[in-house]
């Protein structure tokens, strides 16, 4: 036995060692059918040097101490066949893959309303639940008669806030006498990376900056994804100095807008203090079962504000204050009704397009919109100003989907 250099990183070793116990050199392959000056010769041999740099990989020993080699060639071929493996298993079961958009397993026994406050003039109900997994409360305002009267109060960790206008002294102790729970949505929280698009304007022509105005927030977001379902969100100003909670919109391929009328707001917030936190996915699901009947567009003569939508709202009152006498908006609502064969207690989503006949002055313009069926049918009722002066108009819609309402309990403490 004799001491010799490894060739490859130069520790002193035995001549019988197999391999460098330092850089695991195969010495006993190197030195078998060398001795002498060849032996401690500090350069790797020719027919090594070959070996390890050709296309073939050195993975282990046969029994005569030879070295077993595989191409280059079969391990690529391995390498695309658990490429391709993967790629069929993402597409076939991507929650396996994509945990942020499986459907969280919440199950609600009941809501409570802890205590009610008055803040920012309407009155904040405080939402309280054991079921600590996020999820969607649901309410109907049984004052609105338009496309915004649900009200979807997004549930975390137990906690909730359900605010109620202050229109009417009697709701403070009993927000349930106007705002009626419908039961609970199940779905995934969202962030700003699942969208490629969140844009945020503001609107008012108030000049007097020392008095509240009614002020319009339009928020338009498009998915990265072509989903379908109910977004929920929460507008905040000025880092957090003023929040809207409770806001949502529906989502139709993956492209959803909002209006949301702000009566106590002032002048002092510009675009660049307006800030969307996305909180809160509702799903819809493929649903064929249904019929539509009866659409159609009827101009409205004679209505309130708790009848048109904040979006016919904002139209009208920008038209109102054209120097156009002629450009002062008409008010339709598409009416209509969906007729579910197998589901009940639910919400179908779905966009509407309303058309004017001969165009005079407006253009089509098109929204989202959701409705209840309940005992198998629903209302279709969506509001638009449209700049038009005569009564030509038609509406037609597409339904995306549908999305479950659990029923469910709530209780005052």
């Amino acid at each position: 036995m004799s001491a010799i250099n490894c060739p490859q990183c130069g520790r002193v070793i035995s001549d019988k060692d197999k391999k460098c116990k330092k850089c695991r050199f195969p010495i006993r392959a190197f030195t078998d059918g060398r001795t002498g000056d060849d032996v401690i010769d500090h350069t790797m041999p020719e027919e090594l040097m070959t070996a390890l740099s050709s296309d073939m990989i050195v993975t282990a020993k046969t029994k005569k101490g030879k070295l077993r080699k595989i191409p280059k060639s079969i391990i690529i071929i391995i390498v695309l066949l658990m490429i391709i493996s993967c790629a069929g298993i993402i597409l076939l079961r991507p929650e396996l893959f994509f945990r942020g958009n499986e459907i969280i397993d919440a199950n609600v026994e009941s809501i409570t309303i802890s205590r009610t406050m008055k803040l920012n003039g309407k009155y904040t109900n405080f939402l309280r639940s054991d079921e600590n997994k996020p999820f969607a409360a649901v309410f109907h305002d049984k004052k609105k008669d338009n496309e915004d009267s649900t009200v979807y109060v997004y549930m975390n960790k137990g906690k909730g806030e359900l605010k109620t206008e202050s229109a009417d002294e009697d709701n403070l102790k009993d927000p349930l006498s106007r705002y009626e729970f419908e039961g609970y949505c199940r779905g995934y929280e969202v962030n700003e990376d699942a969208f490629s698009e969140i844009n945020v304007s503001l609107h008012n022509d108030q000049k007097d900056k020392s008095s509240p105005v009614y002020r319009v927030t339009i928020v338009s977001v498009k998915m990265n994804e072509k989903l379908n379902g109910i977004f929920l969100y929460r507008i905040e100003y000025r880092d957090g100095e003023y929040k809207e909670n409770d806001l949502s919109m529906e989502i139709c391929d993956g492209e959803g807008q909002d209006y949301e009328i702000n009566n106590h707001l002032y002048k002092k917030y510009g675009r660049e203090d307006i800030k969307v936190i996305p909180l809160f996915f509702i799903p819809a699901e493929k649903n064929n079962n249904y019929s539509i009947n009866n659409i159609n567009a009827e101009r409205l003569d004679d209505y309130s504000l708790e009848q048109i939508s904040n979006k016919a709202y904002y139209y009208l009152n920008i038209n109102s204050k054209s120097n156009n006498p002629d450009n002062t908006g008409m008010i339709y609502a598409v009416n209509g009704n969906i007729q579910s064969h197998e589901a009940d207690n639910c919400k179908f989503i779905y966009r509407y397009n309303i058309i004017p006949g001969k165009q005079e002055i407006g253009y089509a313009k098109s929204g989202f919109g959701s409705c209840n069926i309940e005992n198998g049918n629903s209302k279709i009722y969506n509001t638009e100003c449209l700049e038009i002066s005569n009564d030509d108009v038609n509406a037609n819609i597409t339904v995306y989907g549908s999305i479950n309402v659990i029923p469910s309990d709530i209780k005052r403490s």
